[in-house]
């Protein structure tokens, strides 16, 4: 590591890197136009900057295990964080020497790391992610408790959170707020942050939520795309609840997917903020500035519902952007603006070994992603590649979700999360039974540019699904298993899935390794 912070000092520089993110960003909504208007208007611009990689996937529709498996380049099938509410056994594999990060590589050739962000930015005080410093809030049984209370006091909350007469944040609790989507306070820290840094090597992971339901923007984007006689129930905010599969009327669905796009419009003008600040400090050249999402949403397509993590059809939930900006001295600056723009399908994993091949950093582990560095210019990869993802953790038992009806059971998320109080008191999951049946029970997915296979594990014996995601994007038409692919598919999806997770076969059903059948060593 010495060798190569030396050499990359005197022949490269060690440019800020800043990963600009957005909690449940679909893809689709990157350039969709209203009334003939962009919803992300700064986006737009910044893609002219940038290489696209137009068929992005997320591992994992949870925000917690994406960003585990982001930051790792491993799959949490591997790392163990598999849902939002991980033990402490599981936790402490993050940043472990089997699961470094990526801000943990990038110090030991001199980079500090900051990350920023709203109340799904809690996952960061959550684990050893790596970062020097962290603004952002954390998420506890006592913090929930404080919040609730607050949330009752509706005359003074806008006070207590500074939004009316000068207020200010009196209550500490009140910064993780998931109905409070001004992303002002963010921005600060970010300029703060840039300011204070100068010429060190640094980089700056930035986390919002404003998209994140119930998709709050603070005025004026709250009403940017809503439709102002609108009086309904749905007004400013829409909850996921995961207990309630009826579904909304075609108006309530419309104001419901107008508050989404408004929150869009919100996150680019946060987007914007920063780049501009950037290049008024004279750092967005020399910067490598990557845009990305956790996992996108539901929005009532089809038959898919509203919110992420459940189930693994369509497009919505898994297919999110990446855009990377390398410094305009990076030999991959010299590739026209034309050759930018990636059709090729690629992973959430990949970041870390595109990161790690740029700052030419060796490493002992074998990562199931690729670096993106090697197709920069062209237009898709040479061979078939495929890219798997997994469903999260399932917070309901009851329902008429058609997911529900595809599901081996296990309690909601009251029967079986713990607070710890030996861990800040955390809610976790701490029982390896249910550990090892939630594993069991997850839906996985193998895709490629084309076909998208998902196995889904039931009561009665393993269930395929083989969708054509050009021809079927809703994934409608079940094609398994009289379809060419559905074999290929389904090997490949296996080989996946006992090489990452070390899982063994029992007839068809994949089972899970268990964290006390592992060795750190």
């Amino acid at each position: 590591m010495g060798i190569s912070s030396l050499r990359y000092s005197e022949e490269k520089g060690k440019p800020p890197i800043f990963i600009l993110s957005a909690d449940s960003l679909r893809y689709d909504k990157i350039g969709a136009r209203i009334n003939g208007q962009s919803i992300t208007p700064n986006i737009d611009l910044f893609t002219r900057d940038s290489f696209v990689f137009h068929d992005h996937h997320t591992t994992i529709p949870r925000t917690f295990p994406s960003w585990a498996d982001t930051l790792t380049g491993k799959y949490s099938m591997e790392h163990k964080i598999r849902d939002m509410f991980p033990s402490p056994e599981e936790k402490q594999r993050i940043g472990s020497p089997s699961f470094p990060t990526l801000q943990q590589i990038l110090k030991k050739i001199g980079y500090d790391h900051f990350a920023i962000g709203s109340f799904a930015a809690d996952i960061f005080p959550r684990a050893n992610f790596g970062f020097d410093e962290v603004y952002a809030p954390n998420f506890n049984a006592r913090i929930m408790t404080v919040q609730r209370t607050a949330e009752t006091q509706i005359l003074i909350l806008p006070f207590l959170v500074g939004s009316w007469f000068s207020g200010e944040k009196y209550l500490e609790e009140l910064d993780g707020l998931s109905t409070w989507g001004d992303g002002d306070r963010l921005l600060k820290r970010f300029d703060s942050l840039v300011s204070e840094r100068g010429n060190s090597p640094y980089s700056i992971t930035y986390f919002s939520s404003v998209i994140h339901f119930p998709y709050t923007p603070a005025y004026p984007h709250y009403k940017r795309f809503t439709n102002p006689r609108y009086y309904g129930k749905y007004k400013y905010l829409k909850f996921v609840d995961p207990t309630d599969s009826s579904l909304p009327n075609q108006e309530e669905i419309s104001q419901i997917r107008s508050l989404f796009d408004s929150a869009v419009y919100a996150f680019d003008q946060e987007f914007g903020e920063m780049v501009g600040y950037l290049k008024k400090k004279g750092i967005y050249d020399d910067a490598i500035i990557i845009l990305t999402a956790d996992h996108g949403e539901a929005l009532y397509e089809d038959i898919h519902g509203q919110g992420h993590g459940e189930h693994l059809r369509g497009e919505s939930v898994t297919h999110v952007p990446l855009m990377i900006k390398f410094p305009k001295s990076s030999k991959f600056e010299s590739i026209p603006s034309t050759e930018k723009n990636f059709d090729g399908i690629t992973s959430s994993i990949d970041l870390v070994p595109t990161l790690l091949d740029y700052f030419e950093i060796p490493s002992q582990l074998e990562y199931p992603g690729k670096s993106l560095l090697t197709i920069l210019g062209q237009k898709d990869w040479n061979e078939d590649r495929f890219v798997y993802s997994e469903t999260g953790i399932w917070f309901s038992d009851v329902g008429n979700h058609f997911f529900q009806k595809q599901r081996i059971p296990y309690p909601n998320i009251l029967s079986l999360h713990q607070v710890v109080p030996e861990e800040d008191y955390q809610i976790m999951i701490t029982d390896p039974i249910y550990r090892e049946t939630i594993a069991f029970s997850k839906h996985r997915s193998i895709q490629n540019s084309n076909y998208k296979l998902i196995y889904i594990p039931t009561r009665e014996g393993v269930k395929f699904e083989l969708y054509d995601r050009k021809r079927d994007p809703l994934n409608k038409n079940n094609l398994y298993p009289n379809h060419p692919m559905a074999s290929k598919m389904r090997e490949t999806l296996y080989k996946t899935v006992v090489k990452w997770e070390n899982a063994s076969l029992a007839g068809e059903y994949l089972i899970p390794s268990s964290l006390s059948d592992i060795n750190e060593n």
